[in-house]
């Protein structure tokens, strides 16, 4: 982690053919390590570079006639013809103009005597913007550190195992394709709810405020996402209409002022049956220690599996987007998984395999199994309105029940702060 880090700080000019493997080519003093460096492009997704014919025209003024110029490079011939200096400026400077090359790895001997290089010199030809050139050293410390310090104030990143560095260099072209990855949101121009437009206007410094689940769903109901039919009622008779409309059995829930987890509070009552045991459950809401503003009516769905879905802003990262099996046992299971926004649909697919329980999206004893499609809308849409809205500090829904193979908002909850992190 730390080498990819500290490689992406480089800021190195990345280029890759469209839809085809990153073009890497190896600068090596031995035929072994050029095959051994091979074998790992292979391993990491990279593909060796066919040079051009003006590449493979310079290259060859570099080596003795009898050396067919191939890649990997073994320039160790053109070492014993031209010296080290040449040899290393022209043949890098080469690769570095070829513009069916996007990456090179160069193969380093340091130490002492003949093997002393001034690589400022070496590398001062190679102009902006700067391909991904690394290096892989080897050779007595006491030569190796100084070329190591050198390349890396020169902005060249260094290494001392082969595997490692063709590692590095596929992060690089990993990295670069998900920045470039589109956001595939049907429609970006969504239509926000007023009433939680002002809510974020008037969020207080530093102050978190919860939005309740019937303003949260209208967020998800705007953005095209299922949620489930819900009607806000503030009298028993109220909630009995509303049932009556709606048809048994029912769910009644109380909505509190900055309340969270309502189950826990007395505030959620499922499988009601008739009016009676309606009004029964209203009454009761209103004598738990959270007296509930208003309430919400909604049908009973039957769903095969409860997920939960969400977002977290960390205060370093940015919005990261959560996949998980869901419910009120999430905390039990605390099967989830993360991936920082934007995100796409490979990234769902990978988010789902990286659960314990990721059988349970296929199907089992007869039930749908969830449309992954479905399921990467609602996490890509999520992560979009936290990019897009600093202000929104948390988004959770759970359950997000998946009735008939499509995912479902049962309950939803967006937390607000105006507080933002530098």
């Amino acid at each position: 982690m730390v080498d990819i880090a500290r490689t992406l700080e480089r800021d190195l000019c990345l280029q890759r053919p469209r839809g085809g493997k990153p073009r890497i080519a190896i600068f090596s003093y031995s035929g072994a390590s050029g095959i051994v460096t091979a074998d790992h492009t292979e391993k990491c997704r990279l593909t060796l570079a066919h040079l051009s014919p003006q590449t493979r025209k310079e290259l060859e003024g570099l080596s003795p006639a009898w050396m067919p110029v191939r890649n990997p490079v073994d320039y160790w011939p053109a070492i014993e013809k031209d010296g080290l200096s040449k040899s290393y400026k022209q043949g890098i400077e080469a690769l570095h103009n070829d513009p069916d090359v996007d990456g090179i790895i160069v193969h380093l001997f340091v130490g002492f005597g003949i093997w002393f290089l001034d690589m400022k010199e070496i590398m001062s030809g190679i102009k902006t913007p700067r391909k991904p050139i690394l290096f892989w050293l080897m050779g007595p410390e006491k030569g190796r550190e100084p070329t190591r310090l050198t390349l890396e104030e020169e902005g060249w990143p260094t290494f001392h195992e082969i595997q490692r560095t063709v590692k590095v260099m596929a992060s690089l072209f990993e990295n670069d394709r998900k920045r470039r990855e589109p956001l595939r949101i049907s429609s970006l121009e969504i239509q926000i709810p007023n009433t939680l437009m002002k809510r974020i206007q008037k969020s207080d410094q530093q102050e978190k405020k919860v939005v309740d689940e019937f303003e949260a769903k209208r967020w998800l109901k705007a953005m095209n996402l299922k949620v489930v039919k819900e009607l806000i009622v503030r009298t028993p008779d109220e909630a009995i209409k509303a049932a009556n409309k709606m048809g048994y059995p029912t769910v009644l829930k109380g909505i509190a002022e900055g309340q969270i987890h309502k189950t826990e509070a007395g505030l959620v009552t499922l499988n009601l049956q008739n009016a009676e045991q309606l009004h029964s459950a209203y009454r009761k809401m209103l004598r738990v220690k959270m007296k509930p503003r208003s309430f919400l009516i909604q049908p009973m769905l039957k769903g095969d599996l409860e997920l939960i879905a969400g977002v977290v802003r960390d205060p370093q990262f940015g919005p990261a987007v959560m996949l998980g099996l869901g419910g009120v046992k999430a905390e039990v299971y605390k099967d989830v998984a993360f991936r920082l926004a934007p995100l796409n649909q490979k990234d769902v697919l990978s988010m789902a395999s990286d659960l314990e329980g990721q059988a349970l999206l296929k199907g089992y004893r007869g039930s749908k199994p969830v449309n992954m499609e479905s399921l990467a809308d609602w996490l890509i849409k999520l992560g979009w309105l936290a990019l897009k809205f600093e202000k929104i500090q948390e988004i959770d829904v759970n359950p997000l029940l998946v009735v008939n193979g499509e995912p479902v908002a049962v309950d939803a909850t967006i937390v607000l702060t105006s507080f933002l992190s530098p």
